[in-house]
Protein backbone atom coordinates (compact mmCIF):
# COMPACT_ATOMS: atom_id res chain seq x y z
CA UNK A 1 0.00 0.00 0.00
CA UNK A 2 2.98 2.61 0.65
CA UNK A 3 4.41 1.74 -2.21
CA UNK A 4 1.61 2.61 -4.49
CA UNK A 5 1.06 5.47 -2.63
CA UNK A 6 4.22 6.60 -3.33
CA UNK A 7 4.01 5.50 -7.37
CA UNK A 8 0.96 7.63 -7.43
CA UNK A 9 2.68 10.61 -5.53
CA UNK A 10 5.30 10.35 -8.10
CA UNK A 11 2.79 9.47 -11.43
CA UNK A 12 1.14 12.74 -10.02
CA UNK A 13 4.62 14.78 -9.44
CA UNK A 14 5.65 13.78 -13.38
CA UNK A 15 2.23 15.23 -14.78
CA UNK A 16 2.51 18.53 -12.58
CA UNK A 17 6.60 19.19 -14.26
CA UNK A 18 5.26 18.50 -17.60
CA UNK A 19 2.22 21.52 -17.57
CA UNK A 20 5.17 23.09 -15.94
CA UNK A 21 7.48 22.84 -18.55
CA UNK A 22 5.06 23.38 -21.46
CA UNK A 23 3.58 26.38 -19.98
CA UNK A 24 6.95 27.89 -19.29
CA UNK A 25 8.23 26.94 -23.18
CA UNK A 26 12.04 25.67 -22.61
CA UNK A 27 12.87 27.76 -19.34
CA UNK A 28 12.87 25.96 -16.00
CA UNK A 29 13.93 26.82 -12.61
CA UNK A 30 16.13 24.68 -10.89
CA UNK A 31 15.54 24.12 -6.75
CA UNK A 32 18.53 25.83 -5.08
CA UNK A 33 20.80 23.36 -3.38
CA UNK A 34 20.04 24.24 -0.17
CA UNK A 35 17.18 25.66 2.34
CA UNK A 36 16.20 29.35 2.12
CA UNK A 37 17.65 31.13 4.72
CA UNK A 38 15.02 33.57 6.94
CA UNK A 39 15.12 35.76 9.67
CA UNK A 40 11.79 32.92 10.71
CA UNK A 41 12.89 29.68 11.60
CA UNK A 42 13.22 27.32 8.83
CA UNK A 43 10.70 24.86 7.99
CA UNK A 44 12.61 22.33 6.29
CA UNK A 45 9.24 20.45 4.95
CA UNK A 46 8.45 23.44 2.90
CA UNK A 47 11.82 24.77 2.26
CA UNK A 48 13.31 21.60 0.87
CA UNK A 49 11.00 19.63 -1.66
CA UNK A 50 10.09 16.73 0.21
CA UNK A 51 8.80 14.61 -3.60
CA UNK A 52 10.91 11.33 -3.64
CA UNK A 53 12.91 11.00 -6.61
CA UNK A 54 11.53 6.89 -6.98
CA UNK A 55 9.64 4.60 -5.28
CA UNK A 56 12.46 3.48 -2.74
CA UNK A 57 12.98 7.22 -0.72
CA UNK A 58 10.81 9.14 1.09
CA UNK A 59 13.40 11.65 1.75
CA UNK A 60 12.35 14.84 2.90
CA UNK A 61 15.84 16.71 2.62
CA UNK A 62 17.19 16.26 -0.54
CA UNK A 63 21.04 15.11 -0.07
CA UNK A 64 23.27 15.93 -2.70
CA UNK A 65 24.72 12.39 -4.36
CA UNK A 66 28.23 13.37 -3.17
CA UNK A 67 29.47 13.22 0.06
CA UNK A 68 31.86 16.33 -0.14
CA UNK A 69 29.30 18.65 -0.89
CA UNK A 70 27.06 17.44 1.89
CA UNK A 71 29.66 18.36 4.08
CA UNK A 72 30.26 21.96 2.66
CA UNK A 73 26.49 22.63 2.82
CA UNK A 74 26.63 21.34 6.42
CA UNK A 75 29.50 23.31 6.88
CA UNK A 76 27.71 26.78 5.28
CA UNK A 77 25.28 26.04 7.75
CA UNK A 78 27.50 25.95 10.66
CA UNK A 79 26.15 24.18 13.68
CA UNK A 80 24.05 21.28 14.33
CA UNK A 81 21.78 21.08 17.62
CA UNK A 82 21.40 17.94 19.08
CA UNK A 83 18.98 17.08 22.14
CA UNK A 84 19.32 13.07 23.30
CA UNK A 85 18.14 11.04 26.77
CA UNK A 86 21.79 10.28 26.76
CA UNK A 87 24.37 11.88 28.53
CA UNK A 88 27.31 10.25 26.63
CA UNK A 89 27.46 12.02 23.41
CA UNK A 90 30.17 14.43 24.34
CA UNK A 91 33.13 12.65 23.22
CA UNK A 92 31.24 12.45 19.69
CA UNK A 93 30.39 15.86 19.75
CA UNK A 94 34.11 17.12 19.91
CA UNK A 95 35.25 14.50 17.65
CA UNK A 96 32.40 15.76 14.88
CA UNK A 97 33.72 19.45 15.57
CA UNK A 98 37.32 18.87 14.98
CA UNK A 99 36.46 16.28 12.23
CA UNK A 100 34.03 18.66 10.07
CA UNK A 101 34.44 22.12 11.79
CA UNK A 102 30.49 22.57 12.42
CA UNK A 103 29.68 23.38 15.98
CA UNK A 104 27.53 21.00 18.45
CA UNK A 105 25.25 22.46 20.81
CA UNK A 106 24.55 19.37 22.34
CA UNK A 107 21.78 18.86 25.36
CA UNK A 108 21.03 15.88 27.32
CA UNK A 109 17.42 16.22 28.27
CA UNK A 110 15.12 13.73 30.67
CA UNK A 111 13.35 11.15 29.12
CA UNK A 112 9.57 12.66 29.92
CA UNK A 113 10.84 16.18 29.15
CA UNK A 114 12.42 15.59 26.02
CA UNK A 115 9.09 15.25 24.11
CA UNK A 116 7.52 18.61 25.81
CA UNK A 117 10.07 20.14 24.45
CA UNK A 118 10.33 19.19 21.20
CA UNK A 119 6.56 19.57 20.40
CA UNK A 120 6.58 22.93 21.52
CA UNK A 121 9.65 24.31 19.75
CA UNK A 122 8.57 22.85 16.72
CA UNK A 123 4.43 23.59 17.04
CA UNK A 124 5.65 27.20 17.60
CA UNK A 125 7.99 27.54 14.84
CA UNK A 126 10.44 28.32 17.72
CA UNK A 127 14.54 27.40 16.73
CA UNK A 128 15.34 24.68 18.85
CA UNK A 129 16.79 20.77 18.36
CA UNK A 130 17.42 19.81 14.65
CA UNK A 131 18.22 16.27 15.67
CA UNK A 132 16.25 14.14 18.70
CA UNK A 133 17.35 11.28 20.01
CA UNK A 134 14.64 9.14 21.90
CA UNK A 135 13.89 5.65 22.75
CA UNK A 136 10.25 5.58 24.03
CA UNK A 137 8.82 4.37 20.86
CA UNK A 138 5.22 5.40 21.59
CA UNK A 139 5.72 8.68 22.36
CA UNK A 140 8.35 8.85 19.42
CA UNK A 141 5.22 7.33 17.30
CA UNK A 142 2.12 9.41 18.48
CA UNK A 143 4.27 12.85 19.76
CA UNK A 144 6.76 13.31 17.16
CA UNK A 145 5.80 11.51 13.90
CA UNK A 146 2.40 11.44 13.85
CA UNK A 147 1.68 14.80 14.22
CA UNK A 148 4.69 15.71 11.77
CA UNK A 149 6.77 17.48 14.17
CA UNK A 150 9.93 15.42 13.10
CA UNK A 151 11.02 12.99 10.19
CA UNK A 152 13.31 10.56 10.28
CA UNK A 153 15.90 10.16 7.24
CA UNK A 154 18.89 7.73 6.13
CA UNK A 155 21.87 9.55 5.06
CA UNK A 156 22.60 7.65 1.95
CA UNK A 157 25.48 6.35 2.75
CA UNK A 158 23.63 4.06 5.17
CA UNK A 159 20.88 3.04 2.96
CA UNK A 160 22.67 -0.16 1.79
CA UNK A 161 24.36 -0.57 5.38
CA UNK A 162 21.19 -0.58 7.57
CA UNK A 163 18.44 -2.83 7.38
CA UNK A 164 15.73 -1.60 5.60
CA UNK A 165 13.36 -2.39 9.08
CA UNK A 166 15.68 -0.57 10.85
CA UNK A 167 15.61 2.83 8.54
CA UNK A 168 11.57 3.73 9.23
CA UNK A 169 11.90 5.20 11.71
CA UNK A 170 15.52 4.93 12.10
CA UNK A 171 17.06 2.99 14.65
CA UNK A 172 20.43 3.87 16.27
CA UNK A 173 20.26 0.77 18.32
CA UNK A 174 18.82 -1.59 20.70
CA UNK A 175 18.78 -1.34 24.36
CA UNK A 176 18.54 -4.94 26.32
CA UNK A 177 16.12 -5.86 29.18
CA UNK A 178 15.95 -8.91 30.85
CA UNK A 179 15.32 -10.63 34.20
CA UNK A 180 18.56 -10.50 36.35
CA UNK A 181 18.71 -12.88 39.34
CA UNK A 182 21.09 -14.04 42.47
CA UNK A 183 23.82 -16.75 41.76
CA UNK A 184 23.70 -18.06 45.41
CA UNK A 185 21.13 -20.01 44.77
CA UNK A 186 20.05 -23.30 42.59
CA UNK A 187 23.88 -23.81 42.03
CA UNK A 188 24.10 -20.39 39.91
CA UNK A 189 21.82 -21.56 37.59
CA UNK A 190 18.65 -19.44 36.80
CA UNK A 191 15.31 -20.03 38.52
CA UNK A 192 13.48 -20.90 35.50
CA UNK A 193 13.01 -21.48 32.17
CA UNK A 194 9.67 -20.80 31.25
CA UNK A 195 8.47 -17.41 31.62
CA UNK A 196 5.17 -18.44 33.35
CA UNK A 197 7.10 -19.19 36.55
CA UNK A 198 7.08 -15.45 37.63
CA UNK A 199 3.24 -16.29 38.33
CA UNK A 200 3.80 -19.11 40.13
CA UNK A 201 2.77 -18.60 43.69
CA UNK A 202 6.17 -19.61 44.85
CA UNK A 203 7.77 -16.70 43.30
CA UNK A 204 5.03 -14.29 44.75
CA UNK A 205 7.17 -10.94 46.37
CA UNK A 206 10.42 -12.47 45.32
CA UNK A 207 10.97 -10.34 42.20
CA UNK A 208 11.02 -6.50 41.03
CA UNK A 209 9.55 -4.48 38.66
CA UNK A 210 9.97 -0.93 37.75
CA UNK A 211 6.21 0.47 37.41
CA UNK A 212 6.07 1.39 33.97
CA UNK A 213 4.48 4.95 34.46
CA UNK A 214 8.14 5.88 35.62
CA UNK A 215 9.01 3.73 32.34
CA UNK A 216 8.36 4.04 29.56
CA UNK A 217 9.78 0.91 27.90
CA UNK A 218 8.07 -1.48 30.12
CA UNK A 219 4.42 0.19 28.81
CA UNK A 220 5.76 -0.55 25.22
CA UNK A 221 7.30 -4.14 26.34
CA UNK A 222 3.64 -5.41 28.42
CA UNK A 223 1.85 -3.77 25.58
CA UNK A 224 3.40 -5.70 22.62
CA UNK A 225 2.84 -9.50 24.53
CA UNK A 226 -0.67 -8.32 23.54
CA UNK A 227 -0.38 -9.23 19.68
CA UNK A 228 -1.17 -12.08 17.86
CA UNK A 229 2.14 -12.93 17.83
CA UNK A 230 3.51 -13.09 21.65
CA UNK A 231 0.13 -13.80 22.69
CA UNK A 232 0.33 -17.12 20.92
CA UNK A 233 3.17 -17.70 22.20
CA UNK A 234 2.34 -17.22 25.17
CA UNK A 235 -0.65 -19.58 25.65
CA UNK A 236 1.97 -22.01 24.00
CA UNK A 237 4.54 -22.07 27.12
CA UNK A 238 1.21 -21.89 29.33
CA UNK A 239 0.21 -25.09 28.79
CA UNK A 240 4.13 -26.23 28.77
CA UNK A 241 4.20 -24.50 32.40
CA UNK A 242 0.95 -25.65 33.73
CA UNK A 243 -0.29 -28.77 31.99
CA UNK A 244 -3.24 -27.36 30.64
CA UNK A 245 -4.69 -25.01 28.33
CA UNK A 246 -4.82 -21.31 29.15
CA UNK A 247 -8.74 -19.31 30.15
CA UNK A 248 -8.70 -15.95 28.35
CA UNK A 249 -11.77 -13.76 29.29
CA UNK A 250 -13.61 -12.01 27.00
CA UNK A 251 -11.88 -9.17 25.11
CA UNK A 252 -7.95 -10.10 26.52
CA UNK A 253 -5.20 -12.49 25.10
CA UNK A 254 -3.26 -14.75 26.47
CA UNK A 255 -0.74 -11.82 26.69
CA UNK A 256 -3.31 -9.97 29.03
CA UNK A 257 -3.47 -12.67 31.27
CA UNK A 258 0.31 -13.21 32.19
CA UNK A 259 0.68 -9.36 32.83
CA UNK A 260 -2.29 -9.57 35.90
CA UNK A 261 -0.29 -12.19 37.24
CA UNK A 262 3.03 -11.18 36.54
CA UNK A 263 2.41 -7.91 38.47
CA UNK A 264 0.31 -9.52 41.33
CA UNK A 265 3.28 -10.94 42.44
CA UNK A 266 5.51 -8.67 41.74
CA UNK A 267 7.38 -5.76 43.87
CA UNK A 268 7.19 -2.09 42.58
CA UNK A 269 10.68 -0.53 42.31
CA UNK A 270 11.48 3.11 41.32
CA UNK A 271 14.95 2.76 40.57
CA UNK A 272 16.37 -0.05 38.36
CA UNK A 273 19.78 0.73 39.83
CA UNK A 274 18.68 0.27 43.31
CA UNK A 275 16.68 -2.87 42.61
CA UNK A 276 19.16 -4.64 40.77
CA UNK A 277 21.53 -3.67 43.92
CA UNK A 278 18.64 -5.14 45.66
CA UNK A 279 18.66 -8.62 44.04
CA UNK A 280 22.81 -8.99 43.35
CA UNK A 281 23.53 -8.12 47.32
CA UNK A 282 25.24 -11.29 48.38
CA UNK A 283 24.49 -12.99 51.67
CA UNK A 284 20.38 -13.18 51.32
CA UNK A 285 18.18 -15.79 52.59
CA UNK A 286 16.19 -15.87 49.43
CA UNK A 287 16.17 -15.77 45.49
CA UNK A 288 15.60 -12.64 44.31
CA UNK A 289 15.22 -11.70 40.71
CA UNK A 290 13.95 -8.94 38.40
CA UNK A 291 13.46 -7.11 35.42
CA UNK A 292 16.05 -4.70 34.41
CA UNK A 293 18.54 -2.74 32.25
CA UNK A 294 21.06 -5.86 30.95
CA UNK A 295 23.57 -2.68 31.20
CA UNK A 296 23.54 -3.12 35.06
CA UNK A 297 25.04 -6.59 35.13
CA UNK A 298 28.64 -5.15 34.54
CA UNK A 299 28.75 -2.90 37.13
CA UNK A 300 27.70 -5.29 39.64
CA UNK A 301 29.99 -8.25 38.25
CA UNK A 302 33.02 -5.92 38.71
CA UNK A 303 32.49 -5.91 42.55
CA UNK A 304 32.93 -8.63 45.17
CA UNK A 305 29.57 -7.59 46.49
CA UNK A 306 27.55 -8.68 44.22
CA UNK A 307 26.18 -12.73 42.84
CA UNK A 308 24.60 -11.94 39.89
CA UNK A 309 23.58 -12.66 36.19
CA UNK A 310 21.20 -12.76 33.52
CA UNK A 311 18.42 -15.38 32.39
CA UNK A 312 19.22 -15.64 28.88
CA UNK A 313 17.22 -19.04 27.18
CA UNK A 314 13.57 -18.64 28.43
CA UNK A 315 10.03 -19.95 26.76
CA UNK A 316 8.87 -17.92 25.00
CA UNK A 317 11.17 -15.01 25.35
CA UNK A 318 13.51 -13.97 27.82
CA UNK A 319 14.50 -10.36 26.94
CA UNK A 320 12.93 -7.07 25.79
CA UNK A 321 15.12 -5.20 22.60
CA UNK A 322 13.68 -1.24 23.03
CA UNK A 323 14.92 0.61 20.30
CA UNK A 324 16.61 4.12 20.04
CA UNK A 325 15.31 6.52 17.36
CA UNK A 326 17.25 9.60 15.99
CA UNK A 327 15.04 11.47 14.12
CA UNK A 328 15.15 15.26 12.47
CA UNK A 329 12.78 18.05 13.58
CA UNK A 330 10.14 19.56 10.72
CA UNK A 331 11.50 22.91 11.62
CA UNK A 332 15.53 22.38 11.24
CA UNK A 333 17.66 25.21 10.58
CA UNK A 334 20.73 23.34 9.68
CA UNK A 335 19.24 20.30 7.53
CA UNK A 336 22.31 18.99 6.22
CA UNK A 337 24.40 19.75 9.68
CA UNK A 338 21.43 17.21 10.93
CA UNK A 339 22.00 14.84 7.97
CA UNK A 340 25.47 14.75 8.34
CA UNK A 341 25.64 14.20 12.21
CA UNK A 342 23.09 11.58 11.83
CA UNK A 343 25.58 10.11 9.33
CA UNK A 344 28.32 10.20 11.93
CA UNK A 345 26.44 8.89 14.75
CA UNK A 346 27.06 5.21 13.12
CA UNK A 347 30.76 5.64 13.18
CA UNK A 348 33.06 3.68 15.90
CA UNK A 349 33.80 7.12 17.28
CA UNK A 350 30.16 8.10 18.60
CA UNK A 351 29.35 4.38 18.93
CA UNK A 352 32.50 3.70 21.70
CA UNK A 353 31.06 4.90 24.73
CA UNK A 354 27.91 2.67 24.00
CA UNK A 355 30.35 -0.77 23.12
CA UNK A 356 31.78 -0.67 25.81
CA UNK A 357 28.74 -1.31 28.08
CA UNK A 358 26.52 -4.20 28.24
CA UNK A 359 22.85 -4.33 26.81
CA UNK A 360 23.77 -1.99 23.49
CA UNK A 361 23.42 -3.13 20.28
CA UNK A 362 23.55 -1.04 17.25
CA UNK A 363 22.09 -1.89 14.33
CA UNK A 364 25.37 -2.18 12.32
CA UNK A 365 26.92 -5.42 13.05
CA UNK A 366 30.27 -4.32 12.32
CA UNK A 367 30.14 -1.82 15.44
CA UNK A 368 31.83 -3.63 18.68
CA UNK A 369 29.23 -4.83 21.22
CA UNK A 370 31.55 -5.54 24.57
CA UNK A 371 29.67 -7.72 26.05
CA UNK A 372 30.01 -10.55 23.83
CA UNK A 373 26.19 -10.95 22.08
CA UNK A 374 25.04 -9.76 19.24
CA UNK A 375 21.79 -8.31 17.75
CA UNK A 376 20.72 -11.53 16.11
CA UNK A 377 21.31 -13.33 18.88
CA UNK A 378 19.01 -11.30 20.86
CA UNK A 379 16.80 -10.94 18.27
CA UNK A 380 15.78 -14.52 18.54
CA UNK A 381 15.23 -14.55 22.60
CA UNK A 382 13.89 -11.12 22.13
CA UNK A 383 10.29 -8.97 22.43
CA UNK A 384 11.05 -6.13 19.87
CA UNK A 385 8.99 -2.87 19.32
CA UNK A 386 6.45 -2.56 16.69
CA UNK A 387 5.67 1.24 16.69
CA UNK A 388 2.74 1.04 15.14
CA UNK A 389 0.93 -1.74 17.20
CA UNK A 390 2.50 0.31 20.00
CA UNK A 391 0.81 3.46 18.96
CA UNK A 392 -2.31 1.81 18.18
CA UNK A 393 -2.61 -0.43 21.33
CA UNK A 394 -0.67 1.11 24.43
CA UNK A 395 -3.67 3.40 25.90
CA UNK A 396 -5.64 0.33 26.10
CA UNK A 397 -3.13 -1.27 28.28
CA UNK A 398 -2.24 1.83 30.24
CA UNK A 399 -5.69 1.40 31.79
CA UNK A 400 -5.26 -2.26 32.02
CA UNK A 401 -1.76 -2.39 33.67
CA UNK A 402 -2.76 1.19 36.22
CA UNK A 403 -5.84 -1.29 37.50
CA UNK A 404 -4.11 -4.23 38.00
CA UNK A 405 -0.83 -2.96 39.33
CA UNK A 406 -2.41 0.07 41.96
CA UNK A 407 -5.03 -2.85 43.05
CA UNK A 408 -1.57 -4.88 44.06
CA UNK A 409 1.01 -1.92 45.27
Amino acid sequence: MRKMKRKILSLILSICLCFSLIACGNQSTAPTSSPTKSSEPNDVSKETPAAPSNDETNDVIQEPDSHDELVKLAQQEGKVVVYAITSRLKEAAEAFEEKYGIKVEYSNVKDKEIYTKVTTEVSGNTAGADVVVVHDSYRVQSQLLATGYCFSQTPKSLKSVIAKEYQDPLIWYFGLKNFLYNTEFNDGKPPFDNIWAVTDPKWAGSYYFKDANSEGGNFNFLTMLTNEKWSSKLAEAYKAYYGKDIEIPEGQTAGHVWIKMFLENSIGSDSETTMAEDIARKGQSKQWFGWTAFSKLRALTDTTQFAIDAIIDCEPFSSYLQPVYILITKNTQHPYAALLWTEFMYTDVAWAPYGEEYGSYNVISTLVHSDGYTLDYWLERAVVDDPIYIYESRADMEEFYNEVYYSNH
